[in-house]
Parts: C-alpha cells; sequence; structure tokens
C-alpha cells in the first residue's frame, strides 16, 4: 500500500515547483517520517499544497480603487528575486526591510523561480505621484507608477495581501508566504489623509509617534497634526527661547481622569529636544507622512507668557500667566505689540528650520476677548487700525503672522474660528466645529481639511456607555459607524470648491487620553475608517463591506502589536499574552483609573473607583493554560485589597474567580489592577480578563 501511495505522490509531485513551496519541508519531513504511511500520507501532504485555482482574498484597508481577481497565488521564498531599475532602489530597500523580519529572508537571488519588479514609469502619470499599479501572478509580481509614494503605497497593498504575520518583527516559522493573484489599479481620492495626536495635556513621547507612522503608514494616512503648544504646556524646545520648554513644560498638578474637578497633585513635564523632531521628521519622511506642527497663537498661550510674560498683556490689574492645571479654555492672550511679533517670527523660524511642511498650523482657536477689551494697549492698536470689534483685531494679528510664513515660502493654516474676519484668500481652514463651517471658506477661496467634531473626534466614546464598558472619554458618541459614514464634499459645493478640499483627518485630543495605551484605544479601530475615507471614492464605500474586511484587518493590528477597542470582550486592556508569561512567578499590571466607568455616566463627572466587592475572572483563548496565585487592587502602587489562592486559566479550567473587597476610595489616587502569574507546562498563554466592579 505504502508503495502505491508512494507512486501516486510522486506523480503529483513533479508537476508542481514545489521546492519553490514554502511547504516543501514540511512535505519532506512527512515523507522521512517512518510512521507516515498510506493514502493518510498522501492525504497530509495534499493538504499542505495550494490549490493553484483558488486563492483568498484577503481584506484590504483602505479599499483599493480597481481591483480584478485573478488566480493561483504568487510564492514568496527565500529564492524570489526583486528586480528594480535604479530610480527604484529606495523602493527595493523599503520592501526588503519590511518583509526580512517575519520571513528571515535577505532576498539576495538576482535571478530566481518568481519575481517582483519594481519600475518608475511615465505613463502611469494619470494616477498621480501617490498612485500606482500593482499586477500579482503566480510568476511575476509588477509594481508601476510615476513616483516614489506611488510606489511606497504599492509596497503597503503588498504587504496587506500577504498573512497578517508578515507584520510581526519576530520571524515566523512553517507560515506559506502566498500572495493572490490580482491587478490593482489605485490612487487617493484626497492630498491631505491626516490624524491628529495631541502632546501637550498627555505628553506621550517619541516612542509613540513613531508606532502611530507605522500604523499609519500601513493604511496610507499621509499627515500627522501635531498639537505641540497650549495653556497646559509647550512641549517644544525652542533654541533662542529656553525657557518655554523649562518653565513651560511643567504644570503642577493635572486634572483626575474621569474627575476633572480634581486635581491629582502630581507634577508634569515632558517636552521633545530638537534632535528629537529631527529623527522623528526624518522617520515620518521615509514613509511618506508630512507632519504639521501647531503652535498656538494668539489664545492657548498661557504656557508661553508663564515662560515669557512680558509678549502678553502686561497692563492688566493682577497679570501673572500660570502653567494651567485644568482643561478647558483659558484669558491668556499674546499682546498684540511689535515686540511680540518678533518673539513669535523667531519661534515660527526655527519651527520652520524644524517641519519641512507646506502647512503651519497656528491654532487661532477660542481666542477669548476679555484680555484686549481690557488691555489698555490692545484698544490702542484696535483704535490706530479702527478695528470695533476684537474679532477684527485676531484677524490682524493671524494675517500678520501668515505674511511671515509666505515670506518664509510656507502657509498659514487654523482653525474655523480664524474665519472670524478678513481672513486671506490663502491661508487654509481647518473645519471643526460641524459641516457648515466649510461653506464660508469655500466661498472666501480658502483650501479646507475637513474634521468636524461630529464624526472626526476620536476622542470621544465609540459605543453608548450606558450598554457598553469602555474607557473613560470625552463626552459624546463617534461610533465606528459614525465615522465612516462621514462625506467630505459638503452639499452645493461647486467644482472649483471641491477642488480646494485638501482632505480629513480624525483627531485625538488627550484630556482623558494619558498614555499609548489609551491612545492606541481612541484611536483604533477608527482611524481605519479614516483611511479609507481619504483614499476611496465615496461611490465604493460601503460600511458593511468595510467592516467584512477591518475582521482582516484587526488580525494586521495584532501582529503589528497594537491595542485597539473591541480586542477583548470587554472592550478593555485587561489581556496576557506569551510576552506577559514567565515559566516563573511575575506580576502583570493594567490600569483602573480612567478605564472603568462605576459612577455617574458622562455629563455629571466620573468615578472610577467605589467602595465594594471586585470581582476579576481569567479567561484563557489558547496556549496552556495560567496559574494566578494572587490578585491586587493597588492605590498609588500600595495594594489596598489582595485575593491570595492557586487558580487556573486554560483549557477544562474556569473556575479562577477572585475577589477584591475595597473598603474606602480617594477619588484624587491612581488604581491599578496586578496579578501574579506563570505558565504551566508553558509560556504560550493568551486571554483576557473580566473585572466587574460593584453595583452601583
Amino acid at each position: 500500500m505504502f508503495g502505491v501511495a508512494l507512486t501516486v505522490l510522486k506523480n503529483v509531485l513533479s508537476h508542481l515547483p514545489l521546492r519553490q513551496h514554502c511547504a516543501y519541508p514540511q512535505i519532506v519531513a512527512l515523507l522521512r517520517n517512518k510512521r507516515a504511511h498510506g493514502f493518510p500520507c498522501i492525504i497530509g501532504i495534499l493538504l499542505l499544497l495550494p490549490d493553484p485555482g483558488r486563492a483568498t482574498m484577503p481584506g484590504i484597508v483602505p479599499k483599493p480603487v480597481s481591483m480584478m481577481e485573478g488566480k493561483g497565488v504568487f510564492l514568496l521564498t527565500p529564492d524570489t528575486a526583486i528586480d528594480a531599475d535604479p530610480a527604484s532602489q529606495e523602493t527595493v530597500r523599503r520592501l526588503k526591510e519590511a518583509l526580512a523580519p517575519a520571513t528571515g529572508f535577505e532576498f539576495a537571488s538576482p535571478k530566481g523561480a518568481n519575481s517582483i519588479e519594481i519600475r518608475k514609469d511615465p505613463s502611469a502619470a494619470d494616477l498621480g505621484d501617490e498612485g500606482y499599479e500593482l499586477n500579482v501572478t503566480p510568476a511575476k509580481i509588477v509594481i508601476r507608477s510615476s513616483g516614489e509614494a506611488g510606489q511606497f503605497y504599492a509596497l503597503q497593498t503588498l504587504l496587506q495581501l500577504l498573512p497578517p504575520a508578515i507584520y510581526s518583527k519576530q520571524p515566523q516559522e512553517h507560515l506559506c508566504w502566498s500572495i493572490p493573484s490580482v491587478q490593482i489599479k489605485d490612487q487617493p481620492r484626497f492630498p491631505w489623509r491626516g490624524l491628529l495626536l495631541d502632546e501637550v495635556r498627555h505628553f506621550t513621547g517619541k516612542e509613540t509617534v513613531i508606532r502611530i507612522f507605522d500604523f499609519m503608514a500601513s493604511h496610507k494616512l499621509n499627515v500627522l497634526h501635531w498639537h505641540l503648544t497650549d495653556d497646559q504646556g509647550w512641549r517644544l524646545e525652542i533654541k533662542k527661547y529656553p525657557l518655554l520648554t523649562e518653565i513651560g513644560s511643567r504644570r503642577l498638578n493635572s486634572p483626575v481622569l474621569g474627575n476633572p474637578s480634581l486635581s491629582d497633585g502630581t507634577p508634569y513635564a515632558g517636552y521633545f529636544t530638537q534632535d528629537d523632531i529631527r529623527q522623528i521628521v526624518s522617520y515620518a519622511a521615509d514613509r511618506f507622512i508630512t507632519i504639521v506642527p501647531e503652535i498656538e497663537m494668539p489664545g492657548h498661550a498661557a504656557a508661553a507668557l508663564t515662560a515669557y510674560p512680558q509678549y502678553g498683556n502686561t497692563d492688566l490689574p493682577n497679570y501673572r500667566p500660570e502653567v494651567q492645571t485644568s482643561w478647558g479654555v483659558h484669558p491668556y492672550v499674546y499682546a498684540p505689540k511689535e515686540e511680540t511679533f518678533t518673539f513669535l517670527e523667531d519661534i515660527l523660524q526655527e519651527v520652520i528650520e524644524l517641519f519641512p511642511a507646506e502647512y503651519i498650523h497656528i491654532g487661532g482657536d477660542e481666542v477669548p476677548p476679555d484680555q484686549w477689551k481690557s488691555s489698555a494697549f490692545a484698544q490702542q492698536v484696535m483704535t490706530a487700525h479702527k478695528f470695533t470689534t476684537t474679532a477684527q483685531l485676531e484677524s490682524w494679528f493671524v494675517n500678520r503672522i501668515e505674511k511671515f510664513l509666505n515670506s518664509k515660502g510656507r502657509k498659514l493654516i487654523g482653525w474655523d474660528d480664524v474665519m472670524g474676519g478678513n481672513l486671506s484668500h490663502t491661508a487654509g481652514v481647518m473645519v471643526w466645529h460641524s459641516f457648515q463651517y466649510a461653506d464660508p471658506a469655500l466661498k472666501n477661496g480658502n483650501s479646507i481639511v475637513l474634521t468636524p467634531l461630529e464624526h472626526l473626534f476620536l476622542d470621544l466614546y465609540q459605543a453608548d456607555i450606558k450598554s457598553v464598558p469602555q474607557p473613560i472619554a470625552a463626552d459624546g458618541l463617534n461610533s465606528l459607524e459614525t465615522v465612516y459614514a462621514f462625506s467630505p464634499i459638503p452639499a452645493g459645493a461647486t467644482t472649483e470648491q471641491i477642488k480646494l478640499v485638501l482632505g480629513i483627518q480624525g483627531n485625538v485630543w488627550t484630556e482623558n487620553v494619558e498614555d499609548w495605551l489609551k491612545v492606541q484605544y481612541q484611536l483604533l479601530p477608527r482611524a481605519c475608517a479614516v483611511a479609507e475615507i481619504g483614499w476611496t471614492p465615496q461611490d465604493a464605500r460601503d460600511f458593511g463591506d468595510f467592516e467584512a474586511r477591518l475582521g482582516y484587518d484587526l488580525q494586521r493590528l495584532d501582529s503589528m502589536g497594537l491595542e485597539y477597542y473591541g480586542k477583548t470582550p470587554e472592550g478593555s486592556p485587561y489581556r496576557w499574552s506569551s510576552v506577559n508569561i514567565k515559566s516563573e512567578s511575575s506580576a502583570i499590571d493594567w490600569p483602573i483609573t480612567g478605564w472603568m466607568v462605576t459612577g455617574p455616566l458622562p455629563g455629571a463627572g466620573h468615578w472610577q473607583v467605589v467602595p465594594g466587592e471586585w470581582n476579576v475572572h481569567f479567561t484563557c483563548q489558547s496556549g496552556h493554560a495560567l496559574i494566578i496565585e494572587k490578585v491586587e487592587m493597588l492605590e498609588n502602587g500600595k495594594a489596598i485589597a489582595s485575593d491570595e489562592h492557586h487558580a487556573a486559566a486554560g483549557p477544562g479550567y474556569d473556575n479562577n474567580e477572585f475577589r477584591l473587597n475595597i473598603s474606602d476610595v480617594n477619588p484624587s489616587s491612581k488604581y491599578t489592577l496586578r496579578a501574579w502569574v506563570h505558565g504551566l507546562g508553558g509560556t504560550d498563554s493568551n486571554g483576557y480578563i473580566t473585572v466587574s466592579p460593584p453595583n452601583r
């Protein structure tokens, strides 16, 4: 029987380029296994072989403009050759750097059984600088574009066609790196496909920004709007004015997450050095991401004026600016005097030297008129220019700054509040209040970026907090479907006005977003929807189709090591994985403050922790069992409740309830859940924790 089976098997294999197939080592191992025999052996081996006529098409996000599926698959192997013209060598470098960590392949073969061909092709100019053609057959992958950016985005699509594990930073053994045959012709809908990260309220640092760039690049997002200055801190080193960071980056305390009327009593500081900025800008540029810095003026200036008070309205009674320790709008604005403009132009000069972006964002929003109304000097300026309102003074201020930026070859962009007076036609406007603010900007001839609060503020809740547990967020609701439903072209816009729509942007403000973990939960997966809004034509978008593709995309986020809302059934970050588990006892911490809403709902204030019995349950999803030894609740790092007994989570183990009785809480304290655990028979355990606070 075995001889007959082997003969049949050889006949099958003789018609396949098996040595080029990633299953070849496994097939050889089966044949050499003396225990393998007969038709079961054949069946086991054939299951490893691809069906050349069938391939599963992964969900691509954002959806390409045009895609036609073919037959068969391209098998990426160590012998795959990369063939590129001299103008495409940077793309080759990027491709090798993207593929090598997970595959372990060096792609050094000058000739292979199959190849990846990369060409700059002037005939593809109709697709624009960021457009591309990607054709995959079993024998060859061909990438064509008129420019390097288009090649880069073709690579991002190519990576999404591979198994999600391609994004892993660790070698992935025994995986078949197959790419389904397909013809794609693609280009973006808008040139501005952005996200905003606020560094002022909470400073997340260099590593966070770099991780965001990795996600952005993979989803063809190309602008980071970086909010670096405000009343609560100044986060950018300016060499000529060192006190901006020595003094302006520090505040005495911050509001308590979830209960902003209380102080946490902890000093807060942090800023980027200019060396940090250069590294970050370079990293972004290599991924075709532009960083648009926001340097707030004329309002939101308390931190800067704390460092250099002479540039404020010094003639006011009790003038004493301080870095603000609460959120919201504060009264300190720059004084409209010549030395102030010199100060701001000096700052902007250094900003221009650090950031090559076409646009510099100056904020321009929420400028309280009180100080200008009360300042005798400001009133003199208004009289001299025959201004009757502070809105006119603000426009004059903004226009002066714009002239300086224009003289340096840059453009000004501000929030839609800058439309309050006589705004220059050449300034950009970022529409955030609501869609209706786009109309006057377009009629004035201003280019616009759409980022309305009711669709694209990603610091709001993602589901109804009354029915779905979520980490504490800004009041309001922007679900994934709400974000995706946004259509960027204003109703009634003319053909010429549509040309003024630069694109869209999702915003992560950080009043309730304290660290990288929370950034991920607020950003993802809603930023995937933002990416599709910015790239895919309106008539090709469908939420049901997007949801289906998103299921595959979430696997990519998993391989990237990213967290996202909905990753656990509880919508929380209470997970463990093989990264956390050791064979001996070790502790894992999870945040409670900022993540558990256990008191009044939004609008009436939050409480993160309440007294009573908290229940903690461990659910193993894969791998070996987890042994839990002890669970604690920490208050400012000190254990205040503990349940110590051995229990297991894993196949056949589910009885592992831990109870923490908390008698008293301090609303200003920080609470953390800690578990002491180890693996049973292995350290590859993965799972999640259900944390049930006392019923209130």
